[in-house]
């Protein structure tokens, strides 16, 4: 089905009168629709677009399919202007709308009210129809409808025709019944450290689902319009990339009228990725405003949070998923992990040499930190082993040489995604780093950060935005606070090689000085010649 048409067919197309009836009118032209007596309709081919706006405060979409009358195949005498053979179906509203519809607790034969407008148009020959179809959407995907289109991996069960959910709805609840099925039959216990493993993955999804407007199931990342695809997510990327540089400009713009013109152009690429990415926007226009990614802090959130995303996506893939068709659900996140995880004995000599090196990394930290790392104790110790890592890791280290024991620390949402693909170099540059005012990747550049001190990795664990509002609402009990003081670390062999030392930053690295494997940052003591105050850092590029 063509949706991309050339000028002429378009100039051709715009002289097009096709009338639009509500779906539900009475005397309009003749379409089987299932389950009527008639030999109902082929969906040719369907889209879904998603339009977000600030100005207007609201989230719109817009499912359009292209029907095929079964009937029209068999007797093509009953062909006519009143009983055509294609239809152009259409369902549009606010998007908020559809979360509100909880389809899990409808019952099979139940109905769901259906909201926003669905109507319809017809044809009786395919070309027609298919310029209709393209019409509609080159109209709403104008910069002035604003809508794109979102691709999706499964569209949702709230919009379109019932035939389309009804496909979509068989496909969920065969994906349930073979994950239940195999469930039962097995009858076995998680093997030890799969509890790790689904821990990470529901924090991973929690950490999706708290900004995304979503629900992470079997069919992946479920969004009011439907499950995202992994093509959705670079796209969303695409955009992202595309403000990086205004808004690192705009950080650094001193003119008022060009600082402006930044805002405003940052606020037209939000609404192109908000509409590509839906969230969770708030409810009055000023909580939407603040929507707006203008600072590194709001387009670092994002980033990482695609990268997640991406790391989620990967279960549903359609390809994975058929290969994992008799697995369970930690089998099916256990072969996307692609790592044995194992627990270390608390009686081993192991988990004692692991617990005294870590607890001696946190020792001796100024005062400012003291609150930080106290009472801080090793609770369990897992061994973690990713095949693809271990492939050459003995040939290569003995190469390179100076292996050392180092920590790196993350937030727990990020460790579904560190154990499914490693540790890897940030592709951009991005704020983060032990003091708000660091630049760019960091204080020695782009690279893959480690430290002989737990307490300088320990900081980067903190689940900052949970335990502020923690603070705020005065909740200091209960097993979700608890949960949450529990920090998780990586302790990784390290193949330095010959070490470049510095005592100043050098931000601007991007890989090692000639003749050097690694870098690091010299600890030094507050007010002296190091900027390195809180420990020794070592970076890999």
């Amino acid at each position: 089905i063509r949706t991309q048409i050339s000028n002429e067919d378009l100039e051709r197309q715009k002289s097009l009168k096709v009338r639009c009836y509500p779906f539900s009118l009475v005397g309009q032209p003749y379409f089987p629709e299932p389950g009527e007596g008639g030999l109902g309709f082929r969906i040719i081919n369907w889209d879904v677009l998603h339009s977000m706006s600030f100005e207007e405060n609201n989230n719109k979409f817009y499912s359009i399919e292209l029907h095929m009358s079964n009937e029209s195949e068999s007797n093509t005498s009953h062909v006519t202007q009143y009983r055509p053979s294609y239809r152009i179906f259409t369902h549009h509203g606010r998007t908020d709308e559809l979360s509100k519809i909880n389809v899990g607790t409808k019952k099979k034969g139940d109905t769901v009210k259906v909201k926003g407008n669905r109507e319809c148009r017809y044809s009786n020959t395919l070309e027609e129809a298919e310029q209709i179809y393209a019409n509609i959407i080159n109209e709403k995907t104008t910069k002035e409808k604003g809508y794109v289109k979102v691709e999706l991996f499964e569209k949702s069960r709230n919009i379109g025709s019932h035939t389309l959910n009804s496909m979509n709805e068989n496909n969920s609840n065969i994906r349930d019944e073979e994950t239940k099925v195999k469930g039962k039959e097995t009858g076995e216990k998680e093997e030890e450290g799969d509890e790790v493993v689904r821990m990470l993955y529901e924090r991973a999804s929690k950490g999706i689902t708290e900004s995304v407007s979503a629900k992470v199931t079997t069919a992946g990342i479920e969004t009011p319009l439907g499950a995202l695809s992994d093509k959705q997510i670079m796209r969303g990327e695409k955009v992202l990339m595309q403000m990086y540089n205004l808004i690192y400009v705009n950080k650094r713009q001193k003119e008022p009228e060009e600082e402006d013109g930044s805002k405003q152009r940052l606020l037209i690429s939000s609404q192109e990725f908000y509409s590509l990415i839906p969230h969770k926007l708030g409810q009055n226009k000023a909580e939407v405003l603040n929507a707006v990614i203008l600072s590194p802090e709001q387009w670092q959130s994002k980033y990482k949070l695609l990268q997640l995303m991406k790391d989620i996506i990967a279960l549903s893939n359609v390809q994975i998923r058929s290969q994992q068709k008799t697995m369970t659900e930690i089998e099916r996140i256990k072969s996307i992990l692609k790592c044995a995880i194992t627990p270390v004995s608390p009686k081993s000599v192991l988990y004692e040499n692991l617990r005294d090196h870590f607890l001696n990394g946190v020792k001796n930290v100024g005062k400012k930190y003291e609150g930080l790392v106290e009472g801080l104790e090793v609770k369990k110790v897992w061994k973690v082993a990713r095949d693809e890592e271990n492939k050459g890791w003995k040939r290569k280290s003995e190469e390179i040489g100076n292996v050392e024991m180092l920590f790196h620390g993350s937030r727990v949402s990020n460790y579904f995604g560190i154990l499914g693909r490693g540790l890897m170099v940030p592709s951009v540059a991005i704020e983060e780093g032990l003091l708000a005012k660091r630049t760019d990747f960091g204080f020695l550049g782009a690279g893959i950060y480690f430290s002989d001190n737990a307490y300088v990795s320990v900081k980067y664990t903190e689940e900052r935005k949970e335990q502020r509002e923690d603070k705020k609402r005065g909740r200091g009990k209960g097993e979700e606070r608890k949960a949450r003081e529990k920090r998780w670390m990586l302790l990784s062999q390290v193949a330095l090689g010959r070490v470049k030392e510095y005592k100043k930053m050098a931000v601007d690295l991007r890989s090692c000085p000639v003749g050097y494997d690694s870098v690091k940052g010299i600890a030094g003591e507050i007010g002296g010649d190091s900027d390195f105050v809180n420990g020794n850092e070592y970076v890999v590029f």
